[in-house]
């Protein structure tokens, strides 16, 4: 079995914390640094502090929480 096997079939049987750094390995690999992008954000959260994050980088709607926001007595 190859490496590349070897490590698609761990993307696909491990969890997501170990599946997702062997997945930007394949996509460094084949050159797909868009991918290998997106799995940074994904992993590392979309903040400022992680560099794959640019200015025209676009937070996907999935990525976003409703949240409301109330003071100490409970006013919006």
């Amino acid at each position: 079995m190859s490496t590349f096997d070897r490590l698609l079939s761990l993307v696909e049987e491990q969890p997501l914390s170990r599946s997702l750094p062997a997945a930007i390995r394949i996509a460094t690999t084949i050159g797909d640094e868009e991918l290998a992008c997106w799995i940074r954000l994904e992993l590392m959260g979309y903040l400022a502090d992680n560099p794959a994050m640019t200015y025209h980088t676009v937070v996907p709607e999935y990525r976003s929480v409703a949240v409301e926001w109330r003071d100490d007595y409970r006013r919006r």
